[in-house]
């Protein structure tokens, strides 16, 4: 167990979630979905990049916070492919 190194793997994603898509993308992107009407292509984009970021984010966590994981795909508001990320693979 002392092998896998779960703590430098969740360091690592909560870093991704905090820095990179909070601080970053997030404050970037909401411009675009907020100003662009609701079919221009740029907050469309917008919206397949936030889709994918998000999950992926949930799969990648699965092996992790299962439960969390569970959580944010069970409420993302849109049809899935899966009924659980658990049956979706790895990203």
């Amino acid at each position: 167990v002392d092998d896998f190194q779960f703590n430098r793997a969740s360091q690592e994603l909560l870093r991704f979630a905090s820095s990179d898509l909070s601080n970053f993308y997030l404050d970037v992107a909401k411009d675009r979905l907020y100003i662009s009407g609701i079919n221009d292509p740029r907050r469309r984009s917008c919206q397949t990049v936030i889709h994918a970021c998000l999950e992926g984010f949930a799969k990648a966590i699965s092996p992790i916070l299962p439960h969390m994981a569970e959580d944010i795909w069970q409420n993302l508001p849109y049809d899935k492919s899966t009924e659980s990320v658990f049956e979706g693979g790895w990203p």
